[in-house]
């Protein structure tokens, strides 16, 4: 009775009418699985984290993860949403408790599938925001993950399996990964978490790489679009507006490194500066001055009829103007 009643709470959870029919998962013995299979394969993939984020949406559209006390989030909101732990209480156990008790990686990969990236994150980040910056940043190398929410057996006795933490099922899993990507949030940070900083410490003393997870950037098209556009315009302006008329005998050598001479402080500016608003500013002014001063020497290049020079203030022209949009969409 108690697990045809929990079989109907995790059907209502995946959004379905409790029918018995029509499930995403089989049943399995979570309790073998997780004693046989070893942790370094207890992982999912980036197209399972995207069907991860539907099924919550469904569930929260259908009233089965709902604001709590210590949780009272907005469900119309699609950007933060309800915390790891209030997902993990209203879908995840109430699923895998409904189907033997396999963790959810295990409900999906029965055998498994061998850890290339390992997630670290606290658990207090909405789910959302998680999952966005995890399918944003997911190394493009990177087949399976290990990620404790999904990985670990929600409803079985995690303590036993945490006590000697060397030989947990982070350890182990954070052993095989080539990578670590840490989950950053918006409230709490994620060392306020002692298990996020224990897997830090052992992915920096064994020399595993550590990237940090970011959110999408939207319009980046659209901004780097409108950033050409702009050096264009800086270029046009000075090759038909500013340009002054060229000296007989240029030394075009010497024009060239009066121009790396100029911008070079604005390169090192641009790329040690970490103010925000005046990095853009920075940026912008590279840009200006790139444009300005390489569309002067192309005009004089072309009234002296100097073509080999005129190249070389195209490349460098593109070059310098490449590395500061860069620095921008950066």
């Amino acid at each position: 009775r108690r697990a045809a009643s929990s079989r109907a709470q995790a059907e209502v959870a995946m959004g379905r009418a409790p029918s018995g029919e029509g499930l995403r998962f089989e049943w399995r013995d979570g309790r073998l699985l997780h004693a046989t299979v070893p942790p370094n394969r207890w992982c999912i993939t980036r197209s399972d984290l995207a069907d991860f984020r539907h099924d919550v949406r469904a569930a929260m559209e259908r009233g089965a993860i709902v604001p709590v006390e210590d949780d009272d989030f907005d469900p119309r909101d699609d950007h933060a949403g309800p915390t790891m732990e209030t997902v993990n209480r209203q879908l995840i156990m109430p699923v895998s408790a409904a189907h033997g008790h396999a963790s959810w990686a295990l409900l999906l990969h029965p055998a498994g599938l061998e850890c290339d990236l390992f997630v670290t994150h606290c658990w207090k980040e909405g789910v959302f925001e998680f999952l966005d910056k995890v399918l944003n940043s997911w190394p493009r190398r990177a087949e399976h993950a290990y990620c404790c929410m999904l990985s670990n057996p929600q409803t079985l006795d995690i303590g036993r399996l945490l006590t000697d933490p060397d030989r947990s099922p982070f350890a182990r899993a954070l052993q095989s990964a080539q990578c670590v990507l840490v989950v950053p949030n918006s409230d709490v940070s994620v060392y306020t978490r002692i298990w996020c900083v224990y897997e830090a410490c052992l992915a920096y003393s064994w020399g595993t790489p550590i990237f940090t997870a970011m959110k999408p950037v939207h319009g980046a098209k659209s901004a780097v679009f409108a950033l050409w556009a702009r050096y264009a315009t800086y270029y046009a302006l000075g090759y038909h507006v500013l340009h002054l008329p060229a000296r007989e005998h240029l030394n075009w050598q010497l024009q060239d490194i009066r121009c790396v001479v100029l911008i070079m402080p604005l390169i090192a500016l641009s790329l040690f500066c970490r103010a925000p608003v005046a990095r853009l500013l920075i940026n912008e002014c590279g840009l200006a001055l790139c444009g300005v001063l390489y569309s002067i020497s192309a005009h004089w290049s072309i009234d002296d009829s100097n073509m080999k020079h005129l190249a070389n203030s195209v490349v460098f022209a593109c070059a310098w103007g490449a590395f500061f949009a860069g620095r921008e969409v950066d």
